[in-house]
Parts: C-alpha cells; structure tokens; sequence
C-alpha cells in the first residue's frame, strides 16, 4: 500500500506515520521541520515501511505544487491519502488579529484541497483508492455543544464540507473521501501501549491511538461499501466533544 500523509511529525500525524507502517508498505511522510520529520521516518522504517521525506510549509502553494511534482516523480500511484495537517488558531474572535485569520485557512483548508488536487492523478491510479480527511469532533455537525474557539472550528467545519462535496465530485474515478471525526486522541502514548495499560494510565478520558489507526484501516480495506465518516469519542459517557 502507497499511503501519502500531511502533518505526519508531530500528534496524530506522528500516531500515524508510525501505526499505519508495516512491511511491504511504502509511507510518504509530510512535514516542515527537517529532524523532526526525520525522526518519524525512523518509526516507520523500524515497522518494516519504505518510507519518502517530503518537507514543505503547506502556507506556500508554490511548495505544495513542488511536493505532489516529486510524489509524482517517486511513485506511478497512491493508494490513500490522509489529509492530517491543521493550522492552530484557538482564540476567541475578538482576540484574533485580522492577518491571521488568511494564513491559518490556508494551512489548514486552501492547503489540503491543493494536495488533494496535486495527488488526484495519483490517485487515479491506485488500488481501491481512499482519501481520508482527520477533520476531529469539533467539525462535525450537531456532535457536541459548541463552545470551541471560533474561527478553528469554523475550519473544521469547511473541511468537513469539502470532504462531502469532494466525493460526488471524484466518485466517477473511483475515489472514496472519508472524513473522520476523532474526538480527544490520546497522541502522547506508546502506539504499543495495551489496553490495560492505556485503561490505567487516561482511563476513558481519550481515544487509544490504536484506534485511529484501527479505523483508517477500516478504510482502506473497505471494498463494497463508501465508509463517508466515521465519529470517534472517548468512552467517557459524559462527553461531549470538549
């Protein structure tokens, strides 16, 4: 499998890189800081993955378009695509600078319907190609009472959007998009950590990575169905998406 991952150094995007490889399989790893993304790569390798390096700031479009030209000229096909990367911008409206609001759509939303565009032909090609979009909870409409910042959760929002659009839109390719809602992930634990461990140390408190990855594979392996999306929430009963 040829799986193509934004935002892959740090978080989930680091949950994934190392969760999802596995021998046979070949991991592009997205990121901007050069040893960090080094380092992830390290995991995967260590899972048995091939892994390609592709260091771009995802607010340059110039950079985005020069990323997907050297996928293109490292691979004939990507298999899924794991939109990952998000901008961070958690302030209330009225504290937010004006020219920060442009630059954090675009890293967060404008950037990931360039790569998703600058990979299409990739995907075109692929075997029973899935484009995966981790939106979180918080973009999910109706999931939770809505007391986050804003202007984050109205990115969240767009690219839920884009993500159910999209799909009519590539379904005569044979491209499926699926948005994942993951509530709070637990990205700072072992990707080995079992469940006793993970039951002691957070309790129902966050989502095991291993889900995740669990669910992205569910994915990917799905043939005769379109998983559109998929909501995961920690077991706490009380819940309720903050």
């Amino acid at each position: 499998m040829n799986i193509f991952l934004t935002g892959a150094t740090s978080g989930i995007g680091r949950v994934l890189a190392a969760g999802l490889a596995e021998r046979g399989c070949t991991m592009h790893l997205h990121g901007r800081d050069k040893q960090r993304l080094a380092d992830v790569a390290k995991l995967a390798v260590a899972r048995g993955a091939r892994v390609e390096c592709y260091l771009a700031d995802l607010a340059s479009p110039a950079e985005i378009a020069s990323m997907c030209e050297t996928a293109a000229q490292k691979t004939d096909r990507l298999d899924i695509l794991i939109n990952n990367a998000f901008g961070r911008l958690e302030k209330p409206l009225g504290e937010t600078e004006p020219d920060e609001i442009g630059p954090f759509f675009q890293v967060s939303v404008v950037a990931a319907a360039q790569v998703m565009r600058g990979l299409l032909e990739l995907l075109k090609h692929g075997s029973n190609p899935k484009i995966v979009n981790i939106v979180a909870d918080w973009g999910f409409p109706m999931h939770n009472i809505m007391t986050g910042p804003s202007i984050y959760i109205a990115a969240k929002y767009a690219m839920h959007g884009l993500g159910v659009a999209l799909q009519r839109e590539i379904a005569p390719l044979g491209i499926r998009t699926t948005n994942i809602f993951p509530g709070i992930v637990a990205a700072d634990v072992p990707f080995e950590m079992s469940d006793a461990e993970f039951l002691q140390a957070r309790g129902v408190s966050a989502i095991h990575p291993r889900t995740l990855v669990e669910a992205i594979r569910f994915v990917a392996n799905a043939q005769h169905a379109h998983v559109r999306s998929i909501v995961l929430s920690p077991a706490n009963p009380e819940y309720n998406g903050v």
